[in-house]
């Protein structure tokens, strides 16, 4: 299991604090949630992106520091606009999945513990006419601690 911090770059220069919680059990499998969210006066925007997948350890120089991953990430994305003296309150939210791909550099090993350092991105359909979405693409830049469960 482990916990971190992370930026999310939505292309454009756009760049935003974010939380990320997983897992790996197994032969690499995984589970990565991250959660943002930004207020601006009356605008709030909150995100939240599963992401599911596979590991694989690639061996060259670093044997056992890299891993490639892929898989399958869910969008969900909240809008909210505050009511104001001349307009009510409005919401929206939006749902997308994408396809995940990753890389992963083990920067400190301990018995049970580590500190990796992720990328990760998230490559959405936003061309389909059913989906809207502003940006095709979310990224993940992480430094998580982890701990072995027994």
């Amino acid at each position: 299991m482990f916990l971190g911090g992370s930026v999310l770059v939505e292309g454009d220069g756009r760049a935003k604090p974010a939380v990320v919680l997983g897992g790996v059990v197994g032969d690499g499998y995984f589970a990565n949630l991250f959660l943002s969210g930004q207020r601006f006066t009356i605008v709030s925007r909150t995100s939240q992106l599963l992401s599911v997948g596979k590991r694989w350890p690639v061996a060259f120089p670093f044997s056992g520091r890299f891993s490639f991953a892929g898989g399958l990430s869910v969008l969900r994305e909240e809008t909210r606009i505050g009511a104001t003296a001349t307009s009510a309150a409005l919401s929206e939210t939006l749902y997308n999945g994408a396809l995940a791909l990753a890389v992963q550099f083990r920067v400190l090993q301990m018995a049970r513990a580590s500190l990796d350092l992720d990328w990760s991105n998230h490559i959405f359909p936003a061309g389909l006419a059913t989906v809207y979405l502003a940006t095709g693409r979310k990224q993940f830049v992480s430094l998580t601690a982890g701990v072995a469960l027994p």
